[in-house]
């Protein structure tokens, strides 16, 4: 069952027209003190505008201490390339997990990040996750603070892999859609 539902979800990932982009990319759980993740993800964004810029992200993550960690992303292939960083405290480890991040990022201009991200997990491992994610990004002549609704779910496909899908709705002007799925490998 779980083959043929990853299968699936891989398919749905790679065959989905280029709208794609996650910024949260992850459930509201922390890795644990010592353990690593690396994820490949790609991902389209698709302006308000009609325009979009498909990317390919590379995600890793660091686990400090008991409910602390330390991620870093890298995407490629668009008009710009994406470096970014940020920390993620766990809030509550129980179903539903909740977790707080923030942190900072380039891509056009440089901004902050923060994301309140809220996991629940089924009685098979699956998760789904949502929350609130917002930048505020210094521009010139002043700021801009888009805020999106991520929507997610993890799919364990064995101990040490995860593969995701993500959409992240705009909720205001200066928001865009983003769509995107991947795959985790943690260690």
């Amino acid at each position: 069952m779980k083959t043929k539902l990853a299968s699936l979800v891989m398919i749905v990932i790679f065959s989905v027209p280029c709208v794609l982009q996650a910024q949260v990319y992850g459930t509201g759980q922390t890795l644990r003190s010592g353990r690593a993740s690396f994820g490949v993800e790609p991902v389209v964004y698709s302006y308000r505008n009609g325009n979009s810029d498909f990317y390919l992200f590379f995600h890793g993550g660091l686990g400090l201490t008991s409910g602390f960690d330390l991620g870093a992303r890298l995407g490629v292939l668009g008009n710009r390339t994406y470096f970014g960083g940020d920390f993620e405290w766990n809030l509550h480890s129980r179903n539903p997990a909740i977790s707080l991040g923030v942190g900072v990022h380039s891509f056009h201009n440089v901004g902050l990040d923060g994301t309140v991200n809220i996991s629940f997990a089924s009685t098979r491992g699956l998760q789904m996750y949502s929350g609130l994610d917002m930048d505020v990004t210094f521009t010139d002549p002043g700021t801009r603070t888009p805020i999106w609704l991520p929507v997610g779910f993890a799919f364990p496909f064995r101990q040490t892999v995860e593969m995701l899908l993500e959409v992240e709705v705009g909720l205001n002007d200066e928001a865009w859609t983003i769509l995107g799925g991947g795959v985790n490998f943690y260690f």
